[in-house]
């Protein structure tokens, strides 16, 4: 599969990227991990909770490996991490165009490993013997290998799996997959894998401040052995047995729930275009989803045209005060051009703000949209106050930074804890070309419509600050507070003809759940009454309806809450 013509580019890229690339979401360089408001389901599917927890790349490429991957399609990984009282969530995202698991060693297949070090002692040369652990799971596996220590030899302590839960979203959509003698079998283009694993049996206290040693390593087969390997943090292939490369992981109070929380911050950062210690204390980095959307057709129908992961990558951050709501950004992206007459299709970013999330069909009084183009320095309107400013990011990255402060007299609601609104950002790409803009990367939705229909919009509400935020969750005892009010994804999704839909109302309300298609259309009512405090369950039954995506909205008094969901004929 190596394009030799690429090599020597691909090569001198990525051993750069090698050495500099750290984890987006870190501080002093350890991964901060959120705490989930509710368990996802271990599914292989991103659930609403995923999109506010910590995300890293996976792109350091093995010290050895003299031959990198091709191109995004090649190889390109990501990991989102949580976790709350009782377990550790991790849900790992592949695109790979050739899967297989027909090499004569278990660890030379496709396939994920996970590092432990509970107690962080970083053992030199070799495995404790208390709580040092590689993990590994293999495309379409249902076995576990390796997972005591001093692999390949005598067991010092054993690892228990009851608890352990996997389950692997394969051939999400295509590329050549391989069966285990190597047969090709059917179309994919890459994995999803979403795993929980007991924090007793990793020996991690379950509590705000816990410190362990933690790496993931990505195994790549194209060639009927192990061709490349990615990690998050270490570039040597020595964790199998060396606990001293694993980097380090916290677990944090920041909050992971359906909807994004954004934390009041106790310092203003300075709006300069550089990350500051008012951002590393107070916000956690998120990531805006990869590549929703291209030219107006959603993913994978122009999906060679992402050369190399580095072609477009976005995060963000949000916080608030009293005083002002403020944004920071950063994009990794190749080639910025801007030599465009239509200022949307030149690199740049947009906001949206739904004050009253109301999540309408079209924009209200209480509805915002604000864009710039890469390093303009004009405001919006004039006569407004914002500030704002751009800069690089730091070491080989390619790309950009924004920060943004809005003052609190131009926001579409009040600044207030408790306040919750529709929120979505989105990048735009210019590389060149016919069309200019190639792609648009945005954190919620999967339509080129926000400009004109809130209701696409994803959902915050502002929070306290991140020491104020620990949630304390059982998950054999979940109790419906007076303060919930909740509408769960659907389930199955996709579905077909039927999905179920809960929802929980915290106080007696007149209760409408409504369906709308892409357009914005209402196509049905499920529910259109009083009820009283209380969790529900109601059918859709969408037989008359034609594939594709859908947007159930519930609304009980002033509050409002909208998913998608699709159906697949």
């Amino acid at each position: 599969m190596k394009k030799v013509l690429l090599l020597l580019i691909c090569l001198v890229v990525m051993l750069s990227y090698g050495s500099t690339v750290k984890g987006t979401d870190t501080k002093d360089d350890v991964l901060q991990i959120p705490k989930a408001a509710h368990p996802p389901d271990i599914d292989g599917v991103l659930d609403d909770i995923w999109y506010s927890a910590s995300f890293e790349r996976v792109v350091k490429l093995d010290d050895a490996d003299t031959t990198p991957p091709d191109d995004y399609l090649d190889l390109y990984a990501t990991m989102r991490v949580m976790w709350d009282d009782n377990n550790l969530y991790l849900f790992l995202h592949v695109v790979d165009e050739l899967l297989r698991t027909d090499a004569a060693n278990p660890y030379e297949n496709d396939s994920w490993e996970f590092y432990f070090d509970a107690n962080n002692s970083k053992t030199p040369g070799a495995y404790d013997g208390v709580d040092d652990l590689q993990l590994r799971i293999e495309y379409h596996d249902v076995d576990y290998h390796g997972m005591n220590v001093d692999y390949g030899g005598a067991a010092s302590w054993n690892f228990d799996t009851t608890g352990v839960v996997f389950n692997p979203d394969k051939d999400w959509e295509r590329a050549t997959r391989f069966d285990p003698v190597g047969t090709p079998v059917g179309d994919a283009i890459g994995w999803n894998l979403e795993v929980s694993i007991p924090l007793d049996a990793l020996q991690i206290e379950p509590e705000v401040g816990s410190l362990f040693g933690f790496d993931v390593q990505l195994n790549e087969n194209d060639t009927g052995t192990r061709d490349d390997m990615f990690r998050w943090w270490a570039t040597s292939n020595d964790e199998w047995h060396w606990a001293e490369l694993f980097g380090e992981a916290e677990l944090t109070g920041y909050v992971a729930d359906d909807y994004l929380k954004v934390p009041q911050t106790t310092a203003a950062p300075v709006i300069d275009g550089v990350l500051d210690d008012a951002w590393l204390d107070n916000s956690v980095l998120i990531q805006a989803d990869e590549l929703n959307l291209r030219n107006g057709a959603t993913i994978p129908a122009e999906f060679t045209d992402l050369e190399y992961w580095d072609d477009l990558q976005v995060a963000y951050r949000v916080m608030w005060d009293e005083t002002a709501y403020y944004f920071w950004c950063e994009v990794i992206d190749d080639i910025i051009n801007i030599a465009t007459p239509n200022t949307y299709e030149q690199d740049g970013l947009e906001i949206y703000f739904d004050g009253d999330n109301s999540k309408g069909t079209a924009y209200d009084d209480n509805d915002m949209h604000w864009s710039w183009p890469w390093s303009t320095d004009v405001k919006q309107t004039p006569g407004q106050t914002e500030e704002f400013a751009w800069g690089d990011l730091e070491g080989d990255y390619p790309g950009y930074t924004f920060e943004l402060m809005v003052p609190a007299a131009e926001m579409p609601f009040t600044l207030e804890e408790g306040a919750v609104i529709g929120w979505e950002i989105q990048i735009n790409e210019n590389d060149g070309g016919t069309p200019p803009r190639k792609n648009m990367v945005r954190w919620w939705g999967e339509d080129n419509m926000s400009w004109q229909q809130p209701v696409l919009f994803g959902t915050a509400e502002l929070a306290p600050t991140i020491d104020k935020m620990i949630v304390a969750v059982d998950r054999k005892d979940v109790v419906v507070t007076p303060s919930e009010f909740m509408l769960s994804q659907n389930y199955p999704n996709p579905f077909n003809p039927t999905t179920y839909i809960n929802y929980t109302i915290a106080k007696n309300s007149a209760v409408e759940l409504t369906v709308y298609d892409i357009l914005g259309t209402e196509v049905a009512q499920i529910v259109n009454e009083v009820k009283p405090v209380g969790s529900y369950t109601v059918t859709f039954d969408g037989s008359n309806l034609a594939s594709g995506v859908y947007f159930y909205k519930l609304r009980a008094g002033n509050n409002v809450i909208t998913k998608k969901m699709l159906l697949m004929k």
